[in-house]
């Protein structure tokens, strides 16, 4: 079967085989490991969405999409083939494509996605044995996404998995052979787990029975086998006491249907006795016949950088909000530029307040030249308009940077509430990783 794509650059059309009527129907297991991989792919990258697209003879349609919040897509959402959608051009070349900002391309800059606020993006073609196209996998952000090789091949590798599971699709194969197959597939999902850095736990609901990997004991100081056997009661005695209420109701919430998989932040005794904050995410995959919750699957993630950075930036808050009069504000704002130093570690950084329409310099550490600016200046007018933190990796490619020095290469902008805004500079690029934009959702 053929369609017609519509290049967008090229201002072209191109024909290309499709799914065919004769393809097989992708299996309920297949579905649920396609599910977690794009689940672990937004996690992982930190991005809004993270899709399956599938390509049919005159639309794309969302085949399945990361389980993220911020997700503007939804599951068999699509739109009609010929306006020059990102996932055509994919197809069209059959190789990856790289947007990391469309709106500073004339070319894509008023492409559909751009609709939901989606403009970066990058994508890989998926294909059946016979080179015929499934369709795509891809991620989009309404920020730009900053992607490193190792990202890359990380998703090529998703890439290949998927590829592998519609090849078997269409295989006749003896049993032992695609048992085998099953099991050099798991195994590869394995790998990318571990890769990923993420703890994986099962449970069987009926019988309290649990198990996980390595990784996940080796968050809390353990070996593998010193936590075996694992039972939902032996798992408890792990959890925060303050937690376990937050967790259960997170659970139940889940079993009730309220919500579609279980996600809850609690934190789990360390082996030397200190807390670990963790990320858990799960679902029931498996039911009994008369209808009860039997195996549950999940992944947890350690978040206690995140919950420290977090902490830290709610203390710099509480202390920005204290402003009363004017003979105590350069008081106060020294003292939160000195905690950033002390806590944060951040060499140069400064306070601009909000006054008469503009920013006025209020605080700033050593070697820091500030000035008054307009209220819409940058990034941190940005950061003022929206109330929300902003990390800028490379001011020389961020075009809402506009850094008052040359030097200033990379930097954390956050917002004091209606006061003004605190910002984090270093002279060189990339001094802030991705998990440091956890520290503006507080």
């Amino acid at each position: 079967m053929d369609t017609e794509v519509f290049l967008r650059k090229e201002k072209e059309y191109k024909k290309v085989a499709i799914t065919d009527p004769d393809k097989p129907e992708i299996s309920d297991e297949i579905l649920k490991k396609w599910q977690n991989i794009i689940n672990i792919t937004a996690e992982m990258i930190g991005i809004e969405a993270a899709l399956i697209m599938r390509i049919n003879p005159d639309s794309m349609e969302v085949f399945l999409k990361s389980e993220s919040e911020d997700n503007p897509y939804k599951v068999g959402g699509s739109d009609s083939l010929g306006h020059g959608l990102y996932c055509e051009t994919v197809i069209a070349k059959n190789k990856e494509l790289y947007i990391k900002n469309a709106l500073e391309d004339g070319a894509w800059k008023d492409n559909p996605d751009i609709d939901l606020n989606m403009i970066s993006y990058y994508g890989l073609p998926l294909n059946w044995p016979d080179d015929k196209s499934f369709g795509t996998i891809c991620i989009l952000d309404s920020e730009s996404i900053d992607l490193s090789q190792n990202t890359k091949n990380l998703l090529k590798e998703f890439k290949n998995v998927i590829e592998e599971d519609l090849k078997q699709l269409t295989e006749k194969e003896i049993l032992k052979e695609k048992n085998d197959k099953i099991a050099e597939q798991k195994e590869r999902l394995n790998w990318i787990i571990e890769g990923a850095n993420l703890g994986t736990w099962e449970t069987n609901l009926q019988t309290g029975k649990s198990s996980c990997n390595q990784r996940w004991a080796e968050m809390l100081g353990y070996k593998l086998e010193e936590i075996r056997p694992m039972t939902i009661e032996s798992w408890k005695e792990f959890v925060h006491p303050d937690d376990f209420k937050k967790h259960a109701i997170a659970f139940k919430k889940h079993l009730e249907g309220e919500v579609d998989h279980y996600r809850a932040e609690t934190r789990l005794k360390h082996k030397q006795s200190h807390w670990v904050w963790v990320l858990s995410r799960g679902k029931i995959i498996s039911w009994t016949d008369d209808g009860k919750a039997q195996k549950m699957l999940g992944i947890d993630i350690d978040i206690s950088k995140e919950q420290k950075y977090e902490e830290i930036i709610k203390e710099l808050h509480k202390v920005a909000i204290e402003f009363q009069t004017l003979d105590k504000e350069e008081e106060i704002c020294q003292k939160t530029i000195e905690e950033a130093r002390e806590l944060l570690d951040f060499d140069l950084s400064h306070i601009i307040l909000a006054k008469e329409n503009q920013f006025v310099p209020a605080a700033a550490s050593e070697g820091m030249e500030a000035e008054v600016l307009p209220l819409n200046y940058g990034i941190a007018g940005k950061a003022f308009k929206n109330n929300k933190s902003y990390l800028t990796l490379d001011t020389d490619k961020d075009p809402n940077a506009t850094p008052a020095k040359e030097i200033y290469k990379s930097g954390i902008t956050v917002p004091m509430e209606n006061h003004g805004v605190f910002q984090a500079i270093s002279t060189e690029t990339n001094a802030f990783d991705q998990r440091d934009l956890w520290i503006g959702y507080n």
